[in-house]
């Protein structure tokens, strides 16, 4: 049953960084939708496509409709889990492969930069808010993550660098901390009361915690 590969798929990737933020939302879909009890031979190509389908019309929280990098993303996942059936003998045929691809065609646009009156339109606009005018300076200045940014700790600053370790693609980064965005942080270390760089509790600290 759908049930048995999905709680057999959990079993063997809990431990992907991506399975809380995306797969085990995912798997619940997939439960609701075809139906645990749902033998795996009963699913069909057709109903792989009728899926993709009420995913596309699916609104958001935000009423909004769902973004095709959205839709794509859980049809991956489902056919990762159907890939995994046929490995571990649990169906003969992945039914994603009696059709043509099922995801959707995306808007590969330009990646595009802000331009210097942009910046500082946006930093003008966050100026009465320090807190989130901090985070979008490392932003700007180093291209980190929102994850990343509101995780970062004094420990992972050292020798003019910023050191990441735990990243979405799972490879250590260092970037290097410019001017701009080493005074911010001289100004948080101020305002935070983080003169010992030795203290343990001082290097555990978030940077950019709101408190």
């Amino acid at each position: 049953t759908l049930e048995e590969l999905l709680k057999k798929y959990a079993e063997n990737h809990k431990h992907q960084a991506s399975f809380e933020n995306l797969k085990e939302y995912c798997i619940e879909n997939f439960k609701t939708h075809f139906g645990e009890k749902t033998k795996l031979s009963n699913i069909r190509y057709v109903d792989l496509e009728m899926y993709r389908n009420h995913l596309m019309q699916k609104l958001t929280r935000h009423k909004r409709l769902r973004a095709d990098a959205s839709v794509n993303r859980e049809l991956a996942t489902l056919r990762h889990i159907f890939s995994k059936a046929v490995e571990w003998d649990m169906m003969e045929r992945n039914p994603f492969d009696k059709g043509k691809s099922l995801l959707l065609k995306l808007n590969n646009q330009r990646t595009r930069y802000l331009t210097e009156d942009e910046i500082s339109k946006l930093l003008g606009e966050c100026k009465t808010t320090k807190h989130l005018h901090h985070i979008v300076v490392c932003a700007l200045n180093t291209g980190m993550r929102r994850g990343e940014i509101l995780n970062l700790k004094w420990n992972q600053v050292r020798n003019g660098f910023i050191y990441l370790e735990k990243t979405k693609t799972k490879t250590r980064r260092e970037i290097p901390v410019n001017d701009e965005f080493a005074q911010v942080l001289k100004e948080i270390r101020k305002e935070q009361g983080c003169y010992s760089r030795v203290n343990m509790t001082v290097n555990c600290r978030v940077i950019l915690s709101v408190a």
